[in-house]
């Protein structure tokens, strides 16, 4: 009797999904109801992912996304794109004399193949019927390959929208970052290629140009507690290189022989007392030396000496990620940090190239994103009026096993599984939301499927479905937006240059896509 009574039970469950699915609910799909149903059906336990899917049902307001623009680009190819408001000293001022359809349009700066810079400023005009609107809410399939040939009505020439192009000199642009170098109050260029070169333009001009040798594969600018800025490299050797413009190197630290030493300290933890009893040490050794030499001559993969025979694939500490920090210590003095990822699967923190402390982590780290992602409360009695303060920042981490981790006061907790290797993620903060007021700030993710996912207190919010793997975006938040406004010398004349927070993806088949959010 009670195996009925789970049976109706789930029927009416299974009916109350479906119905607001089809209402409230659009990104929870009738593949997923099915194999809930099924499973419970046949008395089988409910999957975590199909679990959490159901677990979103009437939890809160989906953010609503709503594509505006979108064309497939022909005149280069791009590795990375990032977006910015201004750029340059000369540029702040000719966006005075812009028509206000050209200031609602944003700067992307793209990285590309053949190591140009390219500035690209599209003229969108947001009057126009004609810009392939679509809504997030729509229907889950893919969207075909017409759509791009309505959007290509929106401009008859890719040439027309490139503002400038910066030649770096050097080979595949793989990184980008924009920092004030100069401290002239201006947006500059930072640029790391395939061969090691370090590029920085400012003023349309290149006025530092360096090479740490090998490809680098991430870069960051790094303030520390005494307000002294410096451009901090990651390169494919596991090597992390700290630089000023015109000046010599500061430090640089071997990852891979951090992790080595690691390696090292927990072998000998293992094998302290493990000694026999008859004290003959000379015939263990002889022993354990003709293991060696037996399994050092034959092809076995047996690892000699712990875990230091490894592969080249694995012995590779190519750095994934890093992040710039500031957090608290227990006496509340401010300290700030370096997170650095690996292929080792571990979280170094450093501080004027020395380790502080390593974390291991279940999978490799591939992107990560400072904010306030769960209310977590630790050992340590946290209240949920301190959440969200720069005393309890926590680092969301983005790995290759397709989960979503919180890094919170040095503990790893599991937010939610993608079910896809995860290349990169966002936070994004609402706009009424501040450090004062107890609000989660939204994760973006994006990997190997096609698709946007937005993410909030563990639970899908959005999903935005593309024509390809989305393997580059950026977005210009609030903060950004004020922060340029405050460097632009009190200029208040593109007050209006931005009416709504965009976010630009990239795809594998070289094409950008405008995303807008709708509050």
């Amino acid at each position: 009797m009670e195996t009925y009574k789970a049976y109706f039970t789930t029927y009416i469950h299974i009916f109350i999904a479906y119905y607001l699915k089809l209402t409230t609910i659009p990104y929870l799909s009738k593949m997923t109801l099915l194999n809930a149903f099924v499973s419970l059906k046949v008395g089988a336990t409910v999957s975590p992912v199909n679990r959490q899917k159901l677990s979103t049902i009437n939890v809160h307001e989906t953010m609503k996304l709503e594509s505006y623009y979108k064309k497939r680009i022909e005149s280069f190819e791009f590795n990375v794109l990032n977006v910015v408001e201004s750029l340059f000293k000369s540029s702040s001022s000719q966006n005075a004399v812009e028509s206000l359809e050209e200031k609602k349009s944003l700067n992307i700066v793209f990285g590309c193949t053949d190591g140009r810079i390219i500035v690209y400023k599209p003229v969108i005009n947001t009057n126009n019927n004609n810009n392939n609107t679509i809504s997030s809410s729509s229907s889950p399939s893919l969207p075909s390959s017409s759509s791009f040939a309505s959007s290509q009505t929106l401009i008859d020439e890719v040439d027309k929208d490139i503002v400038e192009i910066l030649e770096t000199k050097g080979t595949s642009v793989q990184c980008i970052y924009f920092d004030d170098t100069t401290k002239f109050g201006t947006t500059d260029i930072v640029s790391g290629d395939s061969h090691g070169n370090i590029v920085i333009f400012s003023n349309h001009q290149i006025i530092y140009r360096d090479s740490i040798g090998s490809a680098i594969s991430c870069l960051i600018t790094h303030k520390s507690i005494n307000n002294d800025s410096s451009i901090i490299i990651g390169d494919r050797t596991g090597a992390l290189s700290s630089i000023k413009p015109h000046q010599p190197i500061q430090w640089k630290l071997k990852l891979d022989l951090i992790d080595d030493r690691l390696k090292y300290s927990n072998n000998n933890n293992r094998s302290i007392d493990n000694d026999d009893d008859d004290d003959n040490d000379n015939d263990d050794s002889q022993v354990d030396e003709k293991k060696n030499t037996t399994s050092s001559s034959s092809t076995s993969t047996t690892p000699l000496y712990g875990s230091y025979y490894q592969t080249l694939a694995s012995n590779s500490h190519c750095i994934k990620c890093m992040q710039s920090i500031v957090v608290k210590d227990i006496h509340g003095a401010e300290c700030s940090y370096i997170v650095v990822s690996d292929t080792s699967s571990t979280l170094h923190f450093i501080d004027r190239g020395y380790r502080v402390v390593s974390l291991n982590v279940p999978s490799p780290v591939t992107s990560m994103a400072v904010g306030y992602f769960q209310h977590i409360t630790d050992d340590d009695n946290l209240s949920l009026e301190n959440n969200g303060s720069n005393q309890h920042q926590q680092i969301a981490l983005g790995c290759e096993n397709g989960w979503i981790y919180i890094m919170h006061n040095y503990k790893i907790h599991p937010y939610v599984q993608v079910g896809y290797p995860i290349t990169k993620i966002l936070k994004y903060t609402e706009q009424q939301n501040n450090i004062s007021t107890n609000l989660l700030d939204y994760i973006f993710c994006i990997g190997h499927f096609h698709s946007l996912k937005i993410y909030l207190n563990k639970l899908l919010s959005t999903e935005y479905y593309t024509d390809d793997w989305i393997h580059t975006m950026s977005f210009l938040n609030n903060q950004q937006q004020q922060k340029q406004k405050n460097n632009n010398h009190g200029n208040n004349n593109n007050n209006n240059s931005l009416t709504k927070e965009v976010i630009i993806i990239g795809k594998l088949n070289n094409s950008i896509e405008y995303l807008s959010i709708l509050s």
